[in-house]
């Protein structure tokens, strides 16, 4: 779903994005790992990451949302994990919103509209939600700028 053509990469230097992890989510120092997956993303290539709990994985999709023209899609099967992830970004001042089975089908319609009308930085989704209809074709038609799989180790119960 990723269009790279189109997607806008809004940085020039590090100091950039240092400037903004540290404006936006108080972040000065970066841990082991956290700027090559950055720096990846913020070039337009494919990375892996594999850090550990609580190695700061989520900074380096959360971080990159702030220079992308389109949303970041993180698939997660933590309901948990996804409401708390939402409800911070939107403390730090990041568009962030989630589609998962506690919403109410307009309640997912309006995210999904805020998504296509480029009103939203990062959209956390659960592995059945990506399974609705709605939600790929609102996705394939705005485009994605990141795609990101969150909790990779549940992929295997997937399906």
């Amino acid at each position: 779903m990723t269009d790279r053509g189109a997607t806008a990469y809004a940085y020039r230097a590090w100091a950039d994005v240092e400037r903004v992890a540290s404006e936006h989510f108080g972040v000065h120092t970066f841990r082991p790992g956290q700027r090559e997956l950055i720096e990846a993303v913020l070039s337009g290539r494919d990375a892996f990451g594999i850090l550990p709990t609580g190695g700061g994985k989520s900074l380096t999709f959360q971080l990159p949302s702030l220079f992308l023209d389109r949303a970041v899609v993180v698939v997660s099967p933590l309901l948990a994990l996804i409401r708390d992830q939402s409800d911070k970004l939107e403390g730090f001042d990041v568009p962030a919103a989630r589609i998962d089975s506690t919403l109410l089908a307009r309640d997912a319609r309006e995210v999904l509209a805020r998504a296509s009308g480029g009103r939203l930085d990062i959209l956390h989704v659960t592995p059945e939600g990506l399974r609705r209809a709605e939600v790929r074709e609102a996705l394939a038609a705005h485009g994605v700028a990141l795609f990101v799989v969150d909790e990779a180790h549940c992929v295997s119960q997937w399906g």
